[in-house]
């Protein structure tokens, strides 16, 4: 198969070393029941070993040369469905009907974090997935309070995901090698937050991570009172990056309580 020759403006690195890509196949452990939606398919690397194991893929491929020549290699497959369109614009409750699908994607980088924020609101919609991140993108999901990668991104995936980081990936296992190391991790959702909760919470974290050299108290002076955050059991003397997302969550319940 000749290989098509990857566009920068996608943040295109074809996933090529096969050792890799049976490792992946075999840590999703998909079966003959599964609807995949796989984001950024490529070439197929995973597509076609994945095809053997489940009952449909929904390929979403925003390269429309790409999308094209999966559509020519699979035409013969009626479990494939491609679809040349822009993830971060897909509306995944109509894709996946009144079934929950499992997400598989090697991310382009470009995307990663606000895939994963789209995703999120779909969460309803969502079995798990399993996703190749940026090694660094990866350590901010994961970082707990405290710890320097310890975020925005680590509030709302913590509050939306329970996380788990499979393995690191490097980058000689794509073609072209990127300059960074990728992790693969596993996303399990969590039906916490219902729906327009998300972006509710996303104001409160972003307000507070906007300042996150200040206490709580001075951060989130402009939505919580000293008395509130006491009773909410939030110490105002905390810096921003100790407070957990479980308390995070709790703001977020205050608010909604009080538009009440």
């Amino acid at each position: 198969m000749t290989l098509h020759n990857p566009r920068k403006r996608f943040g295109q690195h074809f996933l090529t070393d096969s050792d890799t890509i049976s490792r992946i196949v075999d840590v999703i452990a998909s079966s003959s029941e599964d609807i995949v939606v796989e984001i950024g398919p490529g070439q197929g690397a995973l597509t076609e070993p994945l095809l053997d194991r489940v009952s449909c893929i929904h390929a979403i491929e925003i390269d429309r040369n790409l999308a094209t020549v999966l559509e020519q290699r699979f035409r013969h497959l009626d479990k494939l469905r491609v679809h040349c369109a822009d993830a971060l614009k897909i509306d995944f409750s109509e894709l996946a009907k009144k079934q929950r699908v499992r997400v598989v994607s090697n991310l382009p980088y470009n995307i990663s974090t606000p895939l994963i924020f789209h995703l999120a609101s779909f969460h309803d919609n969502i079995i798990d997935m399993h996703l190749m991140l940026q090694r660094e993108v990866a350590q901010r999901l994961t970082a707990t309070t405290g710890n320097k990668n310890y975020g925005r991104l680590s509030v709302i995936a913590g509050c939306c995901f329970k996380i788990e980081k499979l393995f690191d990936v490097l980058p000689e296992s794509f073609t072209p090698p990127p300059k960074v190391v990728s992790s693969f991790a596993y996303f399990k959702p969590k039906p916490i937050l219902a729906e327009g909760e998300l972006k509710e919470l996303d104001k409160i974290v972003r307000l507070a991570f906007a300042n996150r050299r200040k206490t709580v108290a001075n951060a989130l002076s402009a939505l919580f009172n000293l008395s509130t955050l006491k009773y909410l059991g939030i110490d105002p003397c905390l810096h921003v990056d100790n407070i957990k997302p479980e308390q995070f969550l709790d703001m977020l319940e205050y608010c909604n309580k009080r538009r009440r």
